[in-house]
């Protein structure tokens, strides 16, 4: 299938540096969304966890872990996770040990099922019920923020009940939440495990004096309040703003942050952009201010994301837009651009979506800025038997008339037969990168990998995107496009301006077994491009000009009716209506001759 071939490929360009990881810093990386679910292929299951999790101190998101079931198994590459924004899922495994030692908080922003932050279940053989998990090794787990924990249906698994549980569950969350753990059907009695070391105050997660539990709220002088501590007296107590735990009483001192990190200081909020001046009474700059991003409080926020306030955010919010500049601003009127939602993204009308597809691609009719992905699956123009989707047709593209930016990915490996480029995108401007494919690439175009097809892209002769002047981060990846010319002659340096690192991209960029046919021996940009190259044949798909831009189009010199040479802007700017067709500007007073007005 193209699909399993073109998954398979991106694999291989994912997993280039794992033979080196242990020479890699450690990284945050993104979690993911699929609950139960994983792919028949447990080992293409496997290799995608480690290119995944490898070398990941921080999971943006969830931490799912599902169908691994080869007791050989080596999950080393789970050792360095220390955090996790959403919730962790352990579930339908079959390893005897779930090694997550340095886990020392789960957030809960995101929670399964919509209330379960830690959630533990069936991890067994429905056959062979005493293979399965027997230790869940968090012996560094000493925050849950908000949500249930929930460890039921674990034939084998042992020393659960005697973790204190109201020891990691956060107070302040679980009196508001009403938040709860369970624990039960173990299915083993516990004079049937092993005994926690004697050196254990508490419970412990697995044998030995390292896996003891570490209480952080249980030992607390009733100083403390709702604050956790490192030991029984009023001097050990946390800084309010600590979670998991500290080494000492300062807000300097904490495992981890509650609400955000400042400089290495923990604290409720950033620095606001303004203060008061009781002496002025006037508001006035604060030098110290820093722009939210997660927990942490920045300088600058990072290239793929909006400023919106004293925030970094993935888009605006209701009443404001994109200024095209990174920032946020006011609409004035109408004047905000149509936004509508891209595939898979949450709470729009394609939430369920994996593609564009006919029943849904009406959605982006109108629409300027589409806030998500778009993604055409293998299934889009040949229609989906099994959803009963019928297939979708060219004329149904002019729905991306309009758009001008994609904030997240823009991701191809079919197109209608009777298209030779991509034409129909051509408003859009911007790709933002927001969200990237497998965590690397903002536009993928591919076609199958196979000599003998079958083909869906060998009608591609030349990429189209006559507006497209950035993609803003993440890399670019086209490949195997066997008629796809013009594709090299285009400076990809002035497109790409913040690729994400990997030796299988060369400054974000990797054009692989393209432009195999004859006819790209003779291709060339038209004499009006300037060196940054092109989009395809003519005048009209010029990344920039070397003269002059007129109407869409790369012209020598601007024509003489109507229009003047702007030489700073190299285009042709129409004259002022009160000119009679010649001018030397745009003013009213830049008239060669002027048109006779009757009073």
């Amino acid at each position: 299938m193209l699909l399993s071939n073109t998954l398979y490929l991106v694999f291989v360009l994912l997993c280039p540096a794992l033979s080196l990881s242990n020479g890699l810093k450690l990284r945050k990386c993104f979690g993911s969304n699929s609950g139960l679910s994983f792919s028949e292929d447990r080992d293409y299951h496997y290799k995608r966890l480690v290119a995944r999790y490898s070398n990941c101190k921080l999971v943006q998101g969830n931490l799912e872990l599902t169908g691994l079931e080869e007791p050989g198994l080596d999950l080393s590459f789970l050792q360095n996770i220390e955090e996790v924004t959403g919730y962790v899922l352990i579930a339908l495994n079959q390893l005897p040990i779930i090694p997550l030692k340095n886990l020392k908080i789960i957030r809960g922003r995101e929670l399964f099922e919509g209330k379960y932050s830690l959630f533990v279940k069936y991890n067994y053989n429905i056959t062979t019920p005493s293979d399965g998990l027997r230790e869940l090794r968090l012996n560094s787990l000493t925050e849950v923020i908000r949500g249930n924990v929930i460890i039921d249906h674990n034939q084998q698994l042992c020393f659960m009940d005697t973790i204190h549980w109201d020891d990691i569950l956060n107070p302040v969350q679980r009196r508001t939440g009403g938040w709860i753990y369970q624990i039960g059907n173990l299915n083993k009695e516990p004079s049937q495990c092993p005994r926690c070391s004697g050196s254990c105050v508490a419970g412990c997660w697995a044998e030995g004096s390292e896996m003891c539990q570490q209480l952080t709220l249980e030992q607390c002088s009733s100083e403390c309040g709702d604050a956790r501590c490192r030991g029984p007296t009023p001097n050990d107590c946390c800084h309010s703003e600590c979670a998991a735990g500290c080494n000492g009483p300062t807000a300097s001192d904490c495992t981890a942050c509650l609400h955000v990190n400042n400089d290495g200081s923990c604290a409720f909020a950033c620095p606001p952009e303004f203060f008061y001046d009781a002496q002025s009474f006037r508001n006035v700059p604060n030098p110290g201010f820093k722009y939210r991003y997660v927990d942490q409080c920045v300088d600058n926020c990072p290239s793929n994301l909006l400023i919106d306030g004293n925030a970094c955010v993935k888009s605006c919010r209701i009443g404001f837009h994109s200024n095209g500049e990174g920032k946020c601003i006011p609409c004035i009127g109408t004047a905000c651009d149509k936004e509508c939602f891209g595939v898979g993204q949450a709470n729009g009308p394609l939430a369920n979506a994996i593609s564009v597809d006919s029943s849904n691609v009406h959605h982006f009719e109108g629409c300027t800025i589409v806030k998500g992905n778009i993604i055409f699956e293998t299934f889009a123009f040949s229609g989906d038997l099994y959803t009963g989707v019928l297939p979708m047709n060219a004329s149904q593209l002019t729905a991306f008339k309009d758009v001008k930016t994609i904030t997240g990915y823009l991701y191809i490996v079919t197109w209608p037969k009777e298209l030779s480029d991509f034409a129909v995108f051509k408003s859009l401007e911007t790709i933002g990168g927001i969200d990237l494919f497998r965590e690397k690439m903002a536009l993928v175009i591919q076609d199958n990998t196979s000599p003998v097809g079958p083909f869906s892209l060998d009608q591609i002769t030349s990429l189209g995107f006559k507006s497209l002047r950035a993609i803003n981060h993440g890399n670019v990846y086209i490949g195997y496009c066997q008629n796809l010319c013009y594709d090299n002659l285009l400076n990809w340096t002035s497109v790409v301006h913040h690729p994400v690192q990997s030796r299988a991209f060369r400054n974000g960029v990797l054009l692989l077994r393209n432009g195999r046919s004859k006819q790209c021996n003779s291709a060339n940009c038209d004499p009006e491009c300037d060196s940054n190259g092109c989009w395809g044949p003519g005048p009209d798909r010029c990344f920039q000009c070397s003269h002059y831009s007129y109407q869409g189009s790369c012209l020598r010199s601007c024509p003489k009716s109507g229009v003047y040479a702007d030489h700073n802007e190299k285009k042709c700017k129409p004259c002022h209506s009160i000119c009679d067709g010649l001018c030397y500007g745009s003013g009213p007073f830049q008239c060669t001759t002027t048109v006779h007005l009757q009073h």
